[in-house]
């Protein structure tokens, strides 16, 4: 099954289809801009700096602080999600990897590797689209396209911040 994160403006906003099926739109205030939402599973999801560096960023659902999105030292990406149920927080890890073809890993904090984010660039549109290959886990789809939507944030401005972009 075809999962892509697809470019749709100049400003960085960006799509998921699933199967050709869109399941969201992320959107940008404005030009590869430091703040971001959509909706999603009927919750308004936003990311918002949390310093001036543009290092770390607080996650929102609904107007309630979920989660962070911090950038380390190591040039890799820190999420960091409160349980629904608020039983504790997950952690995953999305890093960088490559030079010429740039590719993202999202792992658990256990090390279990559950997608890879392969970027290709379209020089016609001039924008940026990741192609998502899920790795073997047993995490559901809606899961998967909510940490989509921060991987997706994390990997523009990453892409922005290292001049890639």
């Amino acid at each position: 099954m075809p999962i892509l994160l697809e470019s749709i403006d100049s400003r960085g906003s960006f799509r998921l289809l699933r199967d050709r099926e869109e399941q969201f739109q992320l959107k940008y205030q404005n030009w590869f801009s430091s703040k971001a939402m959509t909706t999603f599973n009927d919750q308004q999801i936003m990311m918002l700096p949390k310093n001036f560096w543009m290092s770390k960023f607080d996650i929102f659902k609904d107007g309630v602080d979920v989660g962070d999105i911090i950038f380390n030292w190591m040039g890799h990406v820190i999420i960091r999600l409160t349980r629904a149920d608020g039983s504790g927080e997950d952690e995953f890890l999305l890093k960088h990897r490559g030079i010429m073809s740039t590719q993202y890993e999202l792992l658990t904090e256990k090390n279990e590797h559950l997608l890879t984010l392969k970027a290709g660039f379209n020089w016609k549109k001039f924008k940026y689209n990741y192609e998502v290959i899920r790795e073997g886990h047993d995490y559901p789809d809606i899961v998967l396209d909510e940490l989509l939507i921060y991987c997706g944030f994390a990997a523009n401005l990453h892409m922005t911040n290292s001049g890639m972009g």
